[in-house]
């Protein structure tokens, strides 16, 4: 089944992975919203640090992705794309509407921990949280497909994540990379802080 990460192998570990190798914001000019912002970033790794732990006890992971297709025949069982979701809530067709006439169809699989690009998913957990909780993906990877568009399939239809591939970028520090861990307004922090605060105080304690 394969083995947890090393930078994941406990929430320490994590956050101190991800203040060293991704671009996290923290407002030094206030103390107040960077203890906030520092306790953001302690939460989420210790979340997805625990979602990982977790994984890797079964031998398949359940996940959602959304496409977006003007029909369920055109979704490509062989090349179903990358980012997946933990949560059904989480899965969206983020930045892209499709071609026209598209709508939004969700499908659920089952995937290997080991077939997880963790250190993607980790950093766009630490920029985008549980909004939505991603599942990156290796190219190639199998993909039980256990549904699509609400129908179910018994067996699973056997599919892949076909060539699809990102390159997450490791530091923001140029015009036109990708940010990974802003955050939108002072309200956004508070309310994310406390409502991971509250769920994961007794973290440490596994």
């Amino acid at each position: 089944m394969g083995q947890v990460p090393a930078y994941l192998r406990d929430g320490d570990t994590a956050l101190r992975w991800a203040k060293e190798n991704l671009d996290l914001s923290i407002d030094e000019d206030n103390h107040d919203v960077a203890a906030i912002e520092e306790q953001d970033y302690e939460n989420k790794a210790y979340a997805y640090a625990y979602f990982a732990m977790t994984a890797f006890e079964k031998p398949w992971l359940k996940v959602y992705r959304m496409v977006c297709v003007p029909s369920v025949k055109d979704i490509q069982i062989h090349n179903l794309g990358k980012a997946w979701s933990k949560e059904e809530r989480g899965a969206g067709c983020y930045g892209t509407s499709g071609p026209d006439g598209s709508r939004s169809i969700l499908v659920e699989g089952r995937v290997r921990p080991r077939d997880v690009d963790w250190a993607y998913g980790f950093s766009s957990f630490m920029m985008y949280g549980e909004e939505q909780w991603e599942v990156s993906m290796d190219e190639n990877a199998p993909v039980l497909v256990t549904a699509i568009d609400g129908k179910s399939y018994d067996p699973p239809l056997k599919g892949s994540t076909g060539r699809a591939r990102e390159v997450w970028q490791p530091r923001a520090s140029r015009k036109g990379q990708r940010s990974h861990a802003a955050f939108r307004t002072l309200a956004d922090v508070k309310l994310y802080g406390q409502k991971l605060l509250g769920s994961r105080r007794g973290s440490r304690a596994r």
